[in-house]
């Protein structure tokens, strides 16, 4: 398990980082955004302020801050829409939207490629003589694209979703419809891991109600896998789609037919088949709509859209956050007096959030582009620590310290963080610094104190400090606690040697660990016809068990315990038959390595020796060439009949192939080999 994750508080709720509005004196709005590759943004829209045109799309590239780095529109003398942006893999933009100016019929699917600074490429429509839209567009993995939308040129009812693939250079590969006798369109599109394609809008040809969340399956050639509705008895629609980390679905829209209000967000979580998980709705009296959906870095989701229930006016940005399960973490109104939307959202690389829509209560007149970033750590002069946690796959004794920035890192008048350390007796020890890098967040990996297990939490107390190019101005985060947890159990004890000394005397000896924090072996026992026990608890490598049994058969194995609890893989066992004491021989008289048994054998084997007298031994098995594979035994044993066991497995772990191998004894005074046959 981890360390110590706050329960969420206001010091967890985002805030903002800054807004910008782009526009002029008539309508201007934004549809889609996405930080770009060098930590920028790049918003797309459409703009009746600028270009050629009625309505023209509106391409925005900014900096990290939101500064314009340019703009551009795109269109003719008709009205033309950009819904949805993504950069390629060259560093270029591909828009996919509609157009009045172009094309073949009335509206027409409009694709439009440029490079990195916003200048066409090639620009594309798809449609006949009707009415075809464009919402989505994704670049896929052959470098070619894939749009979704909605068509009344083809199709079997008044409108049918859409759905073109094309090459690199936007010539059409294929065309799908999908549809009823009624209104369908797509509103979202998403190539799976698979290559296949995941569609999701809205149905009025199938399911429950008057209209309903609709999830399309493909393969990659556009051919239906399988298709889901989702809804009740009124209005339902899906506007977005993402596949999920663990292969499913999750979507984001609104409904009618549940909720608190007359319409409320809805948050739909599908298995790979597109079955529901659970479903979440967001809202209150009045209407809520979502419009964008997000799987966040910790597995969680974000949420945006526009709410006519909380804010300010009469329509507000709305975003919500989360968890696993769709349980809210957090909401947030973004707005003023007038209708404020948001079309859509990104968790950027920071772990911070950009949202993109439009405002009638802020910019230069009418609607304007709204851009608003936040980063996780809220508007806030210190920063915060938010988490402490335990980094897994360690010994323990060191922790994950991860804080939010200080407000003024953005602007940069912060210079480094430093971190600190409180000691049990109280006092602050200065671990070290992170130079400042306008980052939303940052990340430390500290030592602690001390080792939680199940005797208890071992606190540790930490302190942030952002610095200045003043000495004398500096913000200090509240001070935070966590704990580390030691997650890995020492080595798995090796060598195991099983010994009749004398009489009903069962010696057992064994290499022990190397790790540092180990405490303690734990000695276990297992008759034929028993269950296993706990035999004893030793410090040291070695053990004499006088409680076996005349003529019974057991099993040993041994295994290594640290100081936090934490209990190895057994060792290999090995088993032995105590010979009554009017049948058990006396000690040795001769040294002896006896074949092994079985032989051949899989996966294990016995190894027999006989020591005269005590002596230090090593039992070494080779391959035919010469080469070491194992070292079974490297110990001083006492004098009497040994037995140790081989699994077939070389000392680095890898199991070793069929073929004939060969185990050497070795003492001071003598050598002996025996060949033995892995046959698998």
């Amino acid at each position: 398990m981890g360390g110590l994750f706050h329960p969420l508080g206001a010091q967890d709720v985002p805030g903002v980082l800054w807004t910008r509005t782009y526009g002029g004196s008539n309508t201007d709005r934004g549809r889609s955004v996405q930080q770009t590759l060098d930590g920028g943004f790049v918003v797309v829209g459409w703009t009746n302020s600028f270009g050629a045109g009625d309505i023209d799309v509106y391409l925005i590239r900014t900096d990290a801050t939101g500064d314009t780095l340019w703009t551009r529109t795109y269109g003719g003398s008709g009205s033309d829409y950009g819904f949805s942006i993504q950069q390629t893999s060259d560093s270029g933009f591909v828009v996919a939207g509609y157009t009045q100016s172009f094309g073949a019929g009335d509206i027409d699917v409009y694709l439009i490629r440029t490079d990195p600074t916003g200048d066409t490429l090639w620009t594309k429509t798809y449609g006949s003589s009707q009415s075809d839209l464009g919402f989505s567009v994704q670049q896929t993995t052959d470098g070619g694209f894939v749009v979704t939308g909605s068509t009344t040129s083809f199709g079997a009812g008044s409108a049918d979703v859409y759905l073109i693939r094309t090459d690199a250079q936007g010539d059409t590969l294929w065309t799908r419809t999908f549809g009823g006798s009624s209104s369908d369109r797509g509103y979202s599109v998403q190539q799976t891991t698979d290559g296949g394609l995941v569609v999701a809008g809205v149905t009025s040809s199938f399911g429950a109600g008057l209209s309903n969340v609709w999830l399309i399956r493909t393969d990659a050639n556009g051919d239906t896998l399988w298709t889901r509705t989702f809804g009740g008895s009124s209005f339902d629609l899906g506007s977005s789609v993402q596949q999920t980390s663990d292969g499913g679905f999750v979507l984001a829209g609104w409904t009618s037919s549940f909720g608190a209000g007359s319409a409320d967000v809805w948050l739909i979580r599908t298995d790979a088949q597109g079955e529901t998980l659970w479903t979440r709705t967001y809202g209150g009296s009045h209407v809520d709509i979502g419009q964008s959906v997000q799987q966040t870095a910790n597995g969680g989701f974000v949420v945006v859209g526009n709410t006519g229930s909380f804010g300010a006016g009469v329509n507000d940005v709305y975003i919500i956050r989360a968890d696993t399960q769709g349980d809210t973490l957090w909401t947030r109104t973004y707005g003023g007096s007038n209708v404020d939307i948001g079309q859509s959202v990104q968790q950027t690389a920071s772990g911070g959030f950009v949202l993109a829509g439009f405002t009638a209560s802020f910019g230069a007149s009418g609607d304007d582009v709204w851009f608003i970033r936040l980063g996780e750590g809220g508007l806030q002069v210190e920063p915060t620590i938010s988490s402490i946690a335990d980094v897994s796959q360690d010994q323990g004794r060191q922790a994950l310290l991860h804080w939010w920035a200080s407000y003024h890192d953005l602007f940069f008048t912060v210079t480094q963080y430093s971190i600190r350390l409180q000691d049990p007796a109280g006092e602050w020890i200065e671990l070290g610094t992170v130079t400042a890098r306008q980052a939303d967040s940052y990340t430390y990996l500290t030592p602690t104190f001390g080792d939680s297990s199940a005797n208890g939490i071992v606190w540790s107390r930490f302190q942030v400090t952002a610095h200045t190019n003043d000495p004398v101005v500096y913000y200090t985060s509240p001070v935070d606690s966590g704990y580390s947890i030691d997650n890995l159990a020492p080595a798995a004890p090796t060598g195991l040697v099983a010994s009749v000394t004398e009489g009903l005397v069962v010696s057992l000896a064994w290499n022990g660990p190397v790790d540092h924090d180990f405490d303690f072996f734990r000695v276990y026992r297992q008759a034929a016809t028993d269950t296993a026990m706990t035999l004893a608890e030793s410090p040291e490598p070695a053990y004499t068990d006088t409680t076996a049994q005349e003529g019974k058969s057991y099993d040993y194995w041994v295994a290594a315990l640290d100081i936090n609890g934490n209990e190895s893989n057994n060792s290999q066992p090995v088993s032995l038959t105590v010979l009554g004491t009017e049948e058990a021989p006396g000690l040795p008289t001769e040294f002896a390595l006896h074949p092994n048994y079985p032989n051949p054998f899989n996966p294990t084997t016995t190894i027999r020796f006989d020591l005269p007298e005590a002596a230090a031994v090593t039992l070494l098995v080779y391959d035919l060439r010469g080469r070491e594979l194992a070292r079974l035994v490297d110990l001083r044993l006492e004098a009497g009949y040994h037995r140790v066991s081989w699994n077939g497995q070389a000392t680095d772990g890898r199991e070793v192939p069929t073929g004939i191998y060969v185990a050497r004894l070795v003492t001071p005074e003598h050598t002996k080999s025996i060949k033995m046959v892995l046959l698998k």
